[in-house]
């Protein structure tokens, strides 16, 4: 099974090459470097328990934020938090779980948490990748939260962001599943599939593989490079005009 997974990331990228706009400038190298540190990863997860606990304690919190913010909401608006029958209103179910992850979000970067964690990430970004820690920073927050909440996170780089850049930031929402709703899936699922432990891993670190994709797809350039000593926090929190 390993194996075919490995067949897998290099068939993905051959296919990916094909597209890109400008074939001449993709970099072997960096797409090797990225199939090899996510294979190192994919192995730190599955091999090690200590790191496997440490993503499912993170996803454990965010989970604990959902129904914390489930909670406030069915308390000020009462059944309509819950919907009609099957039926989901975003206005109270899912635009409060939005205004909860801002509001935090800006208390990181005020307390100064979130702009290290960005400079953290962007060492390993730029050196594989050639993007910056914003970016990188919104493709992993996947891993831990939905694809709403992760850009949030990265809010005041979304107008300088090149369509690289974006692009990666919608692929990796797109390619991931939370933590959340993966522990969900794997209680349900581990009676039928044995090996649904190693799924949970490789979909959790498949934002490093989006990574790799678009980078074949666009080539790099210094314009769209995005880091954060040429951007500086916007105060306003301003989340329902930006959505």
């Amino acid at each position: 099974m390993v194996a075919q997974i490995i067949i897998g990331f290099i068939g993905l990228v051959l296919i990916a090459i094909p597209f890109s706009k400008a074939k001449k400038k993709i970099q072997i190298k960096s797409i090797a470097l990225a199939i090899v540190f996510q294979i190192f990863l994919a192995f730190l997860l599955i091999e090690i328990p200590v790191i496997n606990d440490i993503f499912f304690y993170f996803s454990l919190g965010v989970e604990k934020l959902q129904l914390a913010t489930n909670a406030g909401t069915s308390f000020v608006f009462g059944y309509l938090s819950m919907g009609i029958g099957e039926e989901l209103i975003f206005a109270f179910k899912i635009l409060p779980l939005i205004i909860v992850i801002s509001s935090l979000t800006a208390l990181l970067w005020y307390l100064n948490i979130l702009p290290k964690i960005i400079k953290a990430i962007s060492f390993i970004f730029e050196k594989i990748f050639n993007i910056g820690g914003p970016v990188g920073l919104g493709a992993t927050a996947n891993i831990i939260m939905g694809q709403v909440e992760a850009p949030l996170l990265v809010r005041p780089y979304l107008s300088k962001m090149s369509n690289k850049e974006l692009l990666i930031l919608m692929t990796a929402g797109m390619s991931t599943v939370s933590g959340s709703i993966m522990i969900a899936l794997v209680s349900m699922l581990q009676i039928q599939f044995e090996n649904i432990n190693l799924v949970q891993h490789l979909i959790k670190i498949n934002s490093l593989y989006t990574c790799c994709i678009n980078v074949c797809k666009y080539s790099y350039s210094s314009d769209s490079l995005l880091t954060t000593k040429n951007l500086r926090y916007q105060k306003s929190m301003k989340v329902l005009w930006t959505l």
